[in-house]
């Protein structure tokens, strides 16, 4: 009997002591699972974690300045796009620094005879770029002082649709002016460059002025007139000049125009003379002009030159 109650007393002390043992098992298996889940919910939200860990900066400033650059990344595909500079478009009239032109006038020391109704005008364009423009263009003349632009002198060299000069390219163009050329200093304003030029005197000696008869009577002044002739003295061509000027008179102290009579017209003239060579010019008579006529010391201008004679 004490061995059977020996027996059952060993039995429950073995069962009792596993019963106890199992609830830390139990806990251990719990927290492993507790366990478990929480790593997997933290290998979900790594990505996250990674996604936004300059915002987990401490410092307030930093992280708004990271979201910022976030916000314009994301929006920069969407903003406007300046347009690309296109230079084949661009047709500048004025010098912005880039483009540079060498414009003459040739010759650029004109002598008055050889002074006609046109200019050569010469563009180089020097720069690199190619250079684009109508080629407006006006005339300005010194005055001793500044330079003014001449009246109804402009006018425009090219032509629509634009006229192009690459670099070294070179246009001319004869152009009429509307200018009354003397002696002085002059340039041609093309665009915002300039060419100057200079009207000289011609040689005094270059043109002798003639009249045949000389001297002439008063009566044959009124019948027939005075033949007015140039001879070249020089030993170049002569060309260019104009026909008589004028005729004035002298009355003792100085020398006075000669009026021309109403509607008479004067008529310009090209002349080429040889050397030595004369061109009648015209033949001057008293109902040509309004003045009353009387013997005295006259003289033709012609041009620069003058020729006197003598009605008796």
């Amino acid at each position: 009997m004490k061995k059977i109650l020996s027996l059952f007393i060993a039995t429950l002390l073995l069962f009792g002591g596993c019963i106890r043992s199992l609830p830390p098992d139990n806990i251990g298996l719990d927290s492993q699972r507790d366990t478990g889940s929480t790593d997997s919910e933290q290998t979900d939200a790594a990505p996250s974690d990674l996604t936004t860990a300059p915002a987990t900066s401490t410092d307030p400033g930093q992280t708004a300045a990271t979201s910022t650059d976030h916000e314009q990344t994301a929006s920069a595909p969407s903003g406007p796009t300046s347009p690309e500079y296109d230079p084949s478009l661009y047709t500048p009239s004025v010098n912005e620094g880039q483009y540079e032109l060498l414009v003459e006038v040739k010759p650029s020391v004109i002598p008055m005879h050889k002074v006609t109704s046109s200019l050569l005008i010469s563009i180089t364009n020097l720069s690199e770029e190619e250079y684009r423009s109508k080629f407006l263009y006006s005339i300005e003349q010194f005055d001793g002082n500044d330079w003014v632009t001449i009246p109804h002198s402009d006018g425009m060299l090219g032509q629509y649709p634009l006229i192009s000069l690459k670099k070294g390219e070179s246009l001319e163009k004869e152009k009429q002016v509307n200018v009354v050329f003397t002696p002085g200093r002059y340039r041609v304003k093309v665009d915002d460059w300039y060419g100057e030029f200079e009207i000289v005197p011609s040689d005094p000696n270059m043109i002798s002025v003639e009249f045949d008869p000389n001297p002439i009577t008063l009566e044959e002044f009124v019948d027939s007139g005075i033949l007015v002739t140039i001879r070249n003295m020089s030993d170049e061509t002569y060309e260019g000049g104009q026909a008589v000027d004028s005729l004035e008179h002298f009355d003792g102290g100085e020398w006075i125009t000669v009026p021309w009579a109403e509607g008479r017209a004067v008529f310009l003239f090209l002349h080429f003379v040889k050397p030595g060579e004369t061109f009648n010019v015209d033949r001057l008579k008293a109902d040509m002009f309004d003045y009353d006529f009387s013997p005295g010391k006259y003289r033709v201008r012609y041009d620069q030159w003058f020729g006197e004679f003598d009605i008796i």
